[in-house]
């Protein structure tokens, strides 16, 4: 049977004119999440913040110590990871580190902080720790 072009064009205005979203009723209880006022990660996470406590500026000497300590494991250290391992403020951090550090701003090591010089107790050719070149 042979649709007429009048046809299509009611058919066409009658989808057109139609609204795209419609009310529905419903008839049973929707089950939504309610929002949480604050999530188990989030209050793990403060409990064990304050059972650790602020970060206490340790005497200036004990820092440097833990320092050597750490760069005599490894030469080149990222500044958030001297933060974590020393539970020490990071203002005062890198006060101590201007000090006996030197801040590399150059590739492979970019971003990094080493120990001067003077406070290296390794050669220059090998950087593993060993006999000192100087004495």
């Amino acid at each position: 049977m042979p649709v007429s072009p009048v046809c299509v064009s009611r058919r066409c205005i009658e989808v057109s004119s139609r609204p795209e979203r419609t009310v529905q009723k419903l008839d049973k209880v929707v089950n939504n999440y309610k929002p949480v006022k604050d999530h188990i990660v989030n209050i793990e996470y403060e409990a064990r913040k304050k059972s650790e406590g602020k970060r206490d500026r340790k005497d200036k000497s004990e820092v440097q110590d833990l320092l050597f300590k750490y760069f005599e494991m490894h030469q080149y250290w990222a500044f958030s990871d001297l933060v974590n391992k020393t539970r020490q403020p990071p203002a005062f951090l890198k006060e101590v580190l201007k000090e006996i550090g030197h801040y590399n701003t150059k590739n492979p090591h970019k971003n990094t902080w080493e120990l001067k010089e003077e406070y290296r107790h390794y050669s220059k050719d090998s950087g593993q720790p060993g006999p000192s070149s100087t004495s």
